[in-house]
């Protein structure tokens, strides 16, 4: 079992979205993520993909104290 779980860890750590998540830490604080935080952060975070959008425009405007946002995906 510890085997398996040093094989998936490594299979995990492999991925592209989770070597970028790991290199915004500190070099000792990456190895602390057990694989199955690393599997939740990628099932939290990973499915946010905006580089697929050909146009990709968030912005927000006041209009006296009014506050409103605004997303265009295309």
């Amino acid at each position: 079992m510890l085997v398996k779980d040093k094989t998936m860890n490594e299979d995990i750590k492999q991925d592209s979205f989770i070597t970028k998540f790991l290199d915004r830490h500190p070099t000792d604080k990456q190895e602390i993520f057990s694989v199955e935080q690393l599997q939740a952060v990628k099932m939290a975070f990973g499915a946010r993909s905006w580089e697929a959008h050909t146009v990709d425009f968030c912005g927000s405007f006041s209009f006296f104290r009014w506050v409103s946002g605004v997303v265009l995906l295309f």
